[in-house]
């Protein structure tokens, strides 16, 4: 909430009728920084070596389809966690639920409360350059990629409570790769 990432039933139908978006990196090249700034609410330092994520937080499903973002890369970033599922979009789509649109790249982390599912993505895929991880299973089909990115991931872990003491840091418990 500090961060003005809360991603209600409203602000996400702003989103999905581009009156509003989550943070997408067409500004990284203007502020002269890097192409993932977009990930950063603030940006690494000398003093704070792994920066602050943005931290998304959307209420309800997280649903991929059209095309990610509004820059020519068409890349968004964060730390984002989805109370729901993060599904392609569903028959019937609920007004409710997040779209991401389907060309683009994400650069950050994905948490989902429930089932982590990608199917398809157009010519050039939905690309997630952080990770990915869920309550429930993961399935990535089509063209799309994850790959993990350990600065992402320290970054995350060194997030601080807004009065400056440290939480209990996230840690990844188990791994499982499926092998075809």
């Amino acid at each position: 909430m500090i961060q003005g990432n809360l991603y209600d039933e409203f602000r996400i139908k702003d989103v999905e009728t581009s009156k509003d978006s989550f943070p997408d990196c067409s500004e990284c090249a203007a502020k002269g920084l890097p192409d993932d700034c977009c990930f950063y609410y603030e940006y690494p330092t000398e003093s704070s070596p792994t920066g602050v994520p943005n931290v998304i937080y959307v209420e309800g499903d997280l649903s991929f389809s059209g095309n990610i973002g509004t820059d020519p890369l068409r890349t968004v970033g964060g730390f984002f966690v989805v109370v729901g599922d993060v599904l392609p979009v569903p028959t019937g789509e609920d007004e409710m639920d997040s779209t991401l649109r389907g060309n683009g790249s994400i650069e950050g982390c994905i948490y989902s409360l429930g089932e982590f599912t990608i199917n398809g993505g157009a010519a050039l895929g939905i690309n997630i350059n952080g990770g990915v991880w869920s309550e429930a299973d993961v399935t990535l089909n089509g063209n799309a990629n994850v790959t993990y990115n350990g600065v992402y991931m320290e970054a995350i872990q060194d997030i601080k409570a807004p009065d400056g003491t440290s939480p209990v840091p996230p840690r990844m418990v188990s791994w499982r790769e499926k092998l075809d």
